[in-house]
């Protein structure tokens, strides 16, 4: 792109940002990437089909281009948050920018993460949209996709001692994985010991966990009585 605005070349600079966007995760990884000034890195975040698998690729990049030249960026780097899409961000990497040092000074930033971070914890995610460009915000990029499978509890098998026989320890995990790259993320935590034979549903953004038992259900029994856990996520 700079090669063709030195020598005039609109049309080939043009088609040299089109591929940029298109091919942003690689691009990123590429020192020219470093020396973008802040309104070009801002005019590509801006596209609708930037090439990623998600936000958190854009967050990512976003640091490792601050990170190049800190100082001087640091007055930028509200009007980056702006075009970046927080409610499809997740926590994890919310958290990472939070704690970068050039956001830990700015009140305004820590306040836009903050909130994006509560919303998520709620369940409710998108803030409320007054302008065109809220609404816009507030909807996935093109080709990014919003599914992801919740795993809740389960069972491990485990042998100890070299045995072939198996035991099943019970987990407490709840996962996050993400169909476009196949990634598992670890969530957070069942605050109970009944980790297995639970029942799971889904409303209003929220992710309801009842029931469930500490041991399997093996053999002829006795068995333990179900929990009578109710937790909301």
């Amino acid at each position: 792109m700079r090669l063709a605005e030195l020598y005039g070349f609109s049309a080939l600079k043009e088609k040299a940002r089109r591929k940029a966007v298109f091919y942003f995760s690689e691009v990123t990884q590429n020192e020219e990437f470093l020396t973008l000034t802040a309104q070009e890195l801002v005019d590509l975040l801006r596209e609708e089909d930037i090439g990623v698998t998600n936000e958190d690729e854009i967050v990512y990049s976003v640091i490792r281009w601050l990170d190049h030249a800190p100082e001087s960026r640091k007055a930028a780097i509200f009007t980056i948050l702006q075009v970046i899409r927080l409610s499809y961000v997740r926590v994890i990497a919310l958290r990472k920018l939070e704690s970068h040092a050039v956001i830990q000074e700015s009140t305004e930033c820590l306040a836009k993460i903050k909130a994006a971070i509560e919303r998520h914890l709620r369940g409710t995610r998108q803030p409320r949209a007054h302008t065109e460009g809220d609404e816009a915000k507030s909807k996935p990029r093109a080709g990014v996709s919003d599914n992801l499978a919740i795993i809740v509890g389960g069972w491990k098998g485990v042998s100890y001692n070299d045995s072939l026989a198996h035991h099943l320890m019970p987990l407490q995990s709840i996962m996050c994985l993400n169909p476009d790259n196949q990634q598992y993320y670890h969530v957070t935590d069942l605050p109970d010991s009944a980790s297995g034979y639970m029942s799971v549903a889904v409303a209003d953004g929220r992710l309801y966990v009842t029931g469930g038992r500490a041991h399997p259900l093996a053999g002829q029994g006795p068995h333990s009585a179900p929990s009578r856990q109710a937790f909301c996520y």
